[in-house]
């Protein structure tokens, strides 16, 4: 299944019990396009609220499938800015990257 197809499902699950709380919690960043890596990054905040705040409205099934999701989009992000960041800072002068990395 594709991440929207796992969304779906998670939300007809919900929907069908009425479980509002984690409906909640998901909507605010899905549906909707999922282009750019800050649209990603709220998905992921969304399924984290999911699986902090809702775990007890979630079924074995739908606790393990988010705590998946999670994974997934936070490998997923990591990659992009890794390779956002690689891209960035390879044509940077010298000076740039002495200076990018005393500040973290």
């Amino acid at each position: 299944m594709t991440l929207t197809e796992k969304l779906d499902w998670l939300i007809d699950q919900w929907c069908e019990r009425r479980e509002l709380r984690p409906l909640q919690c998901l909507l605010r960043a899905y549906p909707g396009a999922l282009l750019h890596t800050d649209q990603f990054g709220e998905l992921l905040d969304a399924l984290k609220d999911v699986k902090g705040l809702c775990r007890d409205k979630l079924k074995a099934e739908e606790r393990t499938l988010v705590s998946s999701l999670v994974n997934e989009l936070e490998d997923y992000i990591k990659e992009r800015l890794g390779a956002w960041m690689l891209g960035h800072f390879r044509s940077a002068p010298v000076g740039v990257l002495t200076y990018a990395a005393s500040a973290c």
